[in-house]
């Protein structure tokens, strides 16, 4: 993440450095993106940019963050649930609203896959985990609400049960990117809902 020096910077002047990184990670991919474009469409130096960021994977965890915050916004907290329908409903929400708001946010979606991809191939390191971090902290708190409701297994470690969960979703991603192109919008909510009970299936308790 970058370091506290970029937070005191202009917010336009962070915006500006942001969306140039951004422009270049989800055209050209995590191994293909060039800091030297980064730099000069975002009118700075190569020195600057490292003043305020360690090193390229520094820069894409900032920029990836910064383009999934609206999703991360959109999709909002579970709220309190009394029982297991309840629960499942919430995330059956959270989960549209992650959806919808993907759909709306082309750059978000691209960042995002580009992630993915990134993470895959091993180019991230140690970058993937700051990358994660925020979303598995919510994870984390929305498995031990399932939990504490009766809705959520407790026979495995919630770190395997979100990372197992977790998998779902990229392939589900690797497989709308692929895809998604052919179908039409009945399809596309048809697949997603079957999702969903993949997801529930997994995570209830046997």
């Amino acid at each position: 993440m970058p370091r506290p020096r970029f937070h005191r910077l202009d917010p336009a002047k962070r915006e500006l450095i942001l969306d140039a990184a951004i422009a270049e990670f989800a055209h050209q991919g995590f191994d293909g993106a060039s800091l030297a474009r980064i730099i000069a469409d975002a009118q700075i130096s190569k020195g600057a940019l490292y003043y305020w960021f360690d090193d390229k994977e520094d820069l894409f965890t900032a920029a990836a963050v910064a383009a999934l915050r609206p999703v991360g916004l959109a999709i909002g907290k579970p709220g309190p649930v009394g029982n297991i329908d309840g629960f499942w409903s919430a995330v059956t929400g959270m989960i549209a609203r992650a959806w919808s708001s993907l759909r709306e946010n082309e750059r978000g979606l691209m960042m995002l896959r580009t992630a993915i991809r990134a993470h895959t191939a091993g180019e991230l390191g140690d970058a993937w985990r700051d990358f994660t971090g925020p979303a598995t902290e919510a994870a984390t708190e929305i498995v031990l609400l399932g939990q504490a409701v009766g809705a959520v297994r407790e026979d495995l470690p919630i770190d395997l049960l979100i990372a197992i969960v977790v998998g779902v979703a990229e392939a589900a991603d690797q497989f709308f990117e692929e895809r998604v192109a052919d179908m039409d919008n009945e399809e596309v909510d048809a697949c997603i809902e079957a999702l969903h009970d993949v997801v529930r299936r997994i995570a209830s308790p046997s």
